[in-house]
């Protein structure tokens, strides 16, 4: 499963990597990474894929020195109406 995590950390030597690092240790491929650089801080985007629970890898790198906040974003919830048949095929 494919989710995608926003986490904003101090830039600091090494906190990009340290968060790196932890979510290869934990068992979460990387299918994509972006970084936004400020003066202090850093914008974290990435997508992971795994069949393990995001949430445990949030809590992880909630818990790394340099990290300021994670956010999971929601998964996309496919609705489809009971009895719909597309007419127009």
């Amino acid at each position: 499963m494919s989710r995608r995590l926003e986490i904003t950390l101090a830039a600091t030597e090494g906190a990009l990597i340290r968060v790196l690092g932890t979510v290869e240790r934990r068992g979460y491929s990387l299918s994509s990474l972006h970084v936004e650089k400020d003066k202090s801080n850093m914008r974290v985007s990435m997508q992971i894929e795994s069949d393990r629970d995001a949430n445990v890898l949030c809590r992880q790198l909630d818990r790394l020195f340099d990290v300021q906040n994670v956010v999971l974003e929601a998964e996309p919830v496919l609705v489809v109406a009971p009895g719909f048949q597309a007419t127009w095929l």
